[in-house]
């Protein structure tokens, strides 16, 4: 930021730094003293241009739709003391090329007359591309600028811009009742009802990201039954059956009565391992008997 005029304030406060850097010399060592004074100063943000949707819109549809220069005014609506909005894009009459437009004064006057009063009281916008070139503001523009500025009423203010199709720009805040330039860093400039930016930062605060979890229909045996499982992604292992040892089967001795019995001519110690212990214990096989024990009967 920067004074537009020198004041009597800006005359008053550069005779105070003049003093005070003549005091630093202490002895006169050199036969001349040099002081420099630099008017610009960087306050960031210190004022805001915002764009609504419809505006931004409407420049960029020119900006894009032209391979050459085009010029333009605005609707600007200034919200307080250094918060600007700007609603609404106008195309006057032109004649352009690839780097420069051109206004016939008569056309111009002609258009500027027929708009309505409340719009020419908020007309505070002049924008112009430089098509697919940076924006730095040649010398005609700056010349263009200062004869713009020179027309303005003390207590008015202007807004400058220049863009290029990649979406960059240089802008300027022109400050007449404070007697001061905005540009570079001292200018925000948004897009929308609201600052964007600063509500996504809040946003990320906010919200917060859960880890990705993936679902996958596995079978459990036994009481729980097949169903699916909810948990972290994870990389499918193969798995292998275990070898089981074949076990071979116990027969089972089945006890044969009645009639099923097998029918014997002869007895056999050694077929039937029975006749020696019913000798032995002849009270069991009185017991026990039946039809089936006639071959230890003897």
């Amino acid at each position: 930021m920067k004074p537009i005029n020198i004041t009597e304030q800006v005359v008053a406060d550069m005779a105070r730094e003049f003093v005070q850097e003549l005091y630093k010399t202490g002895r006169v060592k050199t036969d001349s003293f040099s002081y420099k004074k630099n008017f610009a100063s960087v306050k960031k943000d210190a004022v805001e241009v915002n764009f609504t949707y419809e505006a931004y819109s409407q420049m960029f549809a020119l900006i894009d739709h032209f391979d050459c220069e085009v010029a333009w005014r605005g609707i600007v609506n200034r919200i307080d003391k250094t918060h600007f909005q700007i609603t609404k894009i106008l195309l006057y009459p032109q004649t352009v090329t690839g780097t420069t437009v051109d206004t016939d004064q008569e056309e111009f006057s002609k258009w500027f007359q027929a708009l309505p009063v409340e719009t020419i009281r908020n007309l505070r916008f002049q924008g112009h591309s430089h098509v697919d070139f940076g924006v730095t503001p040649s010398s005609r523009d700056m010349e263009d600028q200062w004869r713009f500025i020179d027309g303005l009423k003390p207590t008015s203010y202007q807004i400058f811009m220049i863009w290029n199709k990649k979406r960059q720009y240089n802008v300027r805040v022109i400050d007449l009742a404070d007697n001061v330039i905005y540009e570079g860093a001292d200018v925000k400039v948004t897009v929308g009802d609201f600052d964007s930016t600063r509500f996504l930062e809040d946003a990320d605060k906010t919200v917060r990201k859960r880890p990705v979890y993936v679902a996958s229909t596995v079978a459990n045996y036994g009481a729980y039954g097949a169903g699916t499982y909810y948990g972290k992604a994870v990389t499918p292992q193969k798995t292998y059956p275990q070898t089981v040892a074949t076990q071979t089967p116990v027969p089972q001795i089945k006890t044969v009565t009645g009639a099923a019995a097998p029918k014997v001519n002869e007895v056999s110690e050694t077929r039937y391992p029975l006749v020696n212990y019913y000798k032995e214990n002849p009270e069991d096989l009185d017991t026990c008997w039946n039809s089936s024990c006639f071959p230890y009967d003897n």
